[in-house]
C-alpha cells in the first residue's frame, strides 16, 4: 500500500526538500476560470547555412550559433553576461542530452562543447558541469565516453552509475511493470511479473548532483510521441518507470502534464536548446538518412513547449511530399500541458526571433 503522501501528480520527497518554483513562460488557450496567462513565449533561432555539410558539423560555426541564440534570448551582447542570466558561478550545472538516436541524430557534441564554453564564460568551472543521459551504453554508442573530459566536465549516465532517487518520485497513472534499472525493482524475493508501480523516481543526478539543468534535444520526429523534443528530454528522460508513458492511453496526456509540472523540474530547468543542425522529419527514434535534411539552426528558449511546437512545424513542412500525416496528431501532450498553464503551444503566442551568428 502506498503512503498517503503519494498522490497523483505530486513530487514526493521523503527527506526534507523545499522547492522554489521558477515559473515557465506562457500559457496557451486557457480553460474557463483559469488564471490569467503569463506573457507569450520567446524563442530565438540562429542559422548559418554553412554549418553542416554531408552530416559533418563545423564546430566553430556551431559555437557561434549557440552563443548568438543564447545572447539574444538573454538580451546581452557579451557571452559571459548572457550565460549568467541562466546560471551563477557557484552552480553545479547538468546538461541533459539525448543519445538514443545513435551517433548521427543524437545531441551533437559540438553543441555540448559550445554550452560548456558558454558556462565557463559565465564563471562556471567545467568541473561543476555534468553531461548526462539515461543509459551509459547509448551514450557510448553516440560518441560520449564516460568519465572526465579534457576540459574537466564529467560525462556520466543515470544507469548504471547513479541510479534513481528512492526519496523523490512522482505518482502517475497507469501503473507500469518494473524492470532492472527502475528504483523499486527487486531482482530477488519477488516474482518479476508481480512488480508494478505507479511511481516514477527522478535520477539522482537531478536530485542530488546539480542545481541547474540545461536540456539539449535534437530536431527529430518520434513514431510514438510525435517528437521526443525539449519537453520530454528534460522530464521523461530523467525518471524511471517511463515506458508506460510512451504508449498512447486515455490518461497519458494528463500524466505527462503532471510530470512536466513537477516542482523539481520547475526549480532546476533554466534553459532549453533545440539542436536543429540536422533535422529528421519521419521515423525516430532510429536514425534514417532518407528523411533527414540540413536545417542548420540552433534554437534557444526558456519554454520547452514553444520550442517543441516550432520543431513540429519544421517537421510538418516536409511531410506532405512524403505523404505522412502531421506529427501534431501524435503529440497532444503539448496542448494538454499548455492548457494546464505550463507553457505556450499556440503558434500565435510564440515570438520567433531570427539572428545570424554575427549579430
Amino acid at each position: 500500500m502506498l503512503p498517503q503522501f503519494f498522490r497523483r501528480g505530486n513530487v514526493v520527497a521523503l527527506a526534507a526538500w523545499t522547492a522554489t518554483a521558477a515559473g515557465t513562460n506562457g500559457f496557451a488557450q486557457a480553460p474557463q476560470n483559469a488564471p490569467s496567462p503569463p506573457p507569450n513565449a520567446v524563442v530565438v533561432r540562429a542559422r548559418d547555412e554553412h554549418t553542416v555539410r554531408l552530416f559533418k558539423v563545423d564546430a566553430a560555426r556551431t559555437a557561434r550559433l549557440v552563443n548568438a541564440a543564447v545572447a539574444r534570448l538573454a538580451g546581452e551582447k557579451e557571452p559571459g553576461a548572457a550565460w549568467r542570466r541562466f546560471v551563477s558561478p557557484g552552480d553545479r550545472v547538468g546538461i541533459k542530452i539525448l543519445t538514443s538516436p545513435g551517433p548521427v541524430m543524437s545531441t551533437r557534441r559540438e553543441v555540448v562543447d559550445a554550452v560548456i564554453e558558454g558556462l565557463r564564460a559565465a564563471g562556471v568551472s567545467p568541473s561543476q558541469v555534468i553531461v548526462f543521459d539515461r543509459d551509459e551504453s547509448q551514450m557510448e554508442a553516440a560518441g560520449y565516453r564516460m568519465g572526465r573530459r579534457a576540459d574537466g566536465a564529467t560525462v556520466t549516465a543515470t544507469l548504471p552509475e547513479r541510479g534513481y532517487d528512492p526519496a523523490v518520485a512522482v505518482d502517475l497513472v497507469p501503473p507500469g511493470k518494473l524492470i532492472w534499472g527502475d528504483c523499486e525493482f527487486r531482482k530477488e524475493g519477488t516474482a518479476e511479473t508481480d512488480q508494478v508501480s505507479s511511481l516514477s523516481h527522478f535520477s539522482q543526478i537531478v536530485t542530488k548532483d546539480v542545481d541547474r539543468l540545461i536540456g539539449i534535444a535534437p530536431l527529430m520526429s518520434d513514431a510514438r510521441l510525435g517528437l521526443y523534443g525539449c519537453r520530454l528530454n528534460s522530464s521523461l528522460g530523467v525518471v524511471d518507470n517511463f515506458r508506460r508513458l510512451l504508449r498512447a492511453t486515455p490518461v497519458r496526456e494528463d500524466s505527462l502534464t503532471d510530470l512536466f509540472g513537477s516542482e523539481i523540474l520547475k526549480k532546476k530547468c533554466v534553459l532549453h536548446l533545440l539542436d536543429g543542425l540536422i533535422g529528421q522529419f519521419a521515423g525516430g527514434p532510429a536514425f534514417d538518412p532518407s528523411v533527414c535534411w540540413p536545417h542548420q539552426a540552433i534554437y534557444a528558449g526558456r519554454d520547452p513547449l514553444a520550442l517543441d511546437r516550432l520543431a513540429l512545424h519544421e517537421i510538418n513542412l516536409r511531410r506532405p511530399e512524403a505523404k505522412i500525416e502531421p506529427a501534431e496528431l501524435k503529440a497532444p501532450y503539448l496542448d494538454a500541458a499548455a492548457e494546464a498553464g505550463l507553457g505556450v503551444a499556440d503558434p500565435k503566442r510564440i515570438t520567433l526571433i531570427e539572428v545570424a551568428p554575427t549579430d
